[in-house]
């Protein structure tokens, strides 16, 4: 039987690390979005005016078998104020595949006993677990434990690579316009400008992480838009993060240079035999020759020459993404009442999400 403690110090979090990886490597769903240098980095710039939660399942001698990454926070959900309980990692960064890690051997024992505490908990409201794989057991226990009032949603679909055994077979399925693009691009940069394709390094990551935050605010500003690091605790929270998973060989930072200049960035992250794309940026003066598409192209073929199994878009169908994908994942998130107040406040957004999806089926139909 597993006996369940709780963390809530920043401290304990810290002296977590090398049973937390350990951990991962041993579990279900280990992936990047898991780790705990992404997740004590969320909790270090994010963690403001937020409870630390991390509950620990350890066997009858002590030996960690799960880990419940969690906070609590206070959140307005329409008219009310809900005490919630979620995962670490979620907004205001984009985290995918969030869950408890549990060694595979008592993954389901460990999550029932994590459902079972969280469910008789006093003072909190809701359980909010988002951005979770269809198989996840959190989703799949939640019969067992939860009351009958839980909610499943669809999260967010993330296109992706799964890469087959040989470079030619792959480039051959993708979309014939898209490949004679890269053609296109590659001869006027590569070619005629001679521009370099790069990996960064430690000697300057810092430069291209840099210009990546001014090349993709600068674009969403022309749209009227902040971007994803106009806020300085995220710039922050991506800098450490880079640093981190440089020293562990897990930071994958490809940009173009043009004379001496960086004129687009794909910043993403490799953890197993995955690449995760995370953010781009270009100069939009040279945004008719598609920069970005060609550095793309250049980490996907880095990725399958690394001997990488797959390269995951997360979230997001935008249309360049599904030109290059295969296959795509699916995110559900958990919502589980635990006060009456609560179970009001799902009933009030359900009707929401309910209408919310009529009216986009009906801006899809044709007038």
């Amino acid at each position: 039987m597993l006996k369940i403690e709780v963390t809530d110090s920043a401290l304990a979090f810290q002296n977590l690390k090398a049973d937390w990886d350990d951990l991962l490597n041993k579990s279900l769903h280990p992936h990047i979005f898991l780790s705990w240098d992404w997740l004590y980095c969320w909790w270090k710039y994010f963690g403001e005016k937020k409870q630390l939660r991390i509950l620990i399942a350890r066997d009858q001698v002590g030996t960690i078998k799960g880990i419940a990454p969690l906070f609590v926070t206070t959140e307005k959900w329409g008219l009310r104020n809900l005490k919630v309980v979620k995962f670490l990692g979620t907004y205001p960064i984009s985290s995918e595949y969030l869950d408890f890690i549990c060694e595979e051997r008592y993954a389901r024992e460990a999550t029932v006993s994590f459902l079972s505490y969280l469910t008789a908990l006093k003072g909190v409201d809701l359980l909010f677990f988002s951005d979770m794989l269809p198989d996840s057991l959190v989703l799949k226990s939640a019969k067992e434990t939860c009351s009958g009032t839980f909610q499943i949603e669809t999260g967010e679909t993330c296109p992706r690579i799964a890469f087959p055994a040989d470079w030619e077979t792959f480039v051959k399925s993708v979309n014939r316009r898209v490949r004679e693009y890269v053609k296109s691009n590659w001869k006027f940069f590569i070619g005629e400008k001679q521009a370099r394709l790069k990996k960064a390094g430690p000697a300057d990551y810092e430069q291209a992480l840099s210009e990546l935050f001014r090349l993709h605010t600068s674009r969403w500003q022309a749209k009227g838009k902040k971007g994803s690091f106009a806020l300085k605790e995220k710039r922050d929270f991506h800098q450490e993060i880079c640093r981190r998973f440089l020293e562990k060989n897990q930071l994958g930072l490809y940009y173009l240079e043009l004379n001496q200049k960086i004129i687009s960035v794909l910043y993403g992250f490799v953890y197993q035999d995955t690449y995760y794309y995370y953010q781009t940026g270009f100069d939009r003066s040279f945004e008719n020759k598609k920069p970005g598409l060609l550095v793309l192209y250049h980490a996907i073929e880095q990725s399958f020459q690394a001997g990488l199994k797959s390269f995951d878009f997360l979230r997001g169908e935008e249309e360049y993404k599904l030109k290059w994908a295969n296959s795509r994942n699916q995110t559900h998130h958990l919502l589980t009442p635990l006060t009456s107040k609560a179970r009001l406040a799902l009933q009030t957004r359900k009707g929401y999400l309910r209408v919310k999806s009529k009216v986009k089926g009906l801006l899809r139909k044709p007038f």
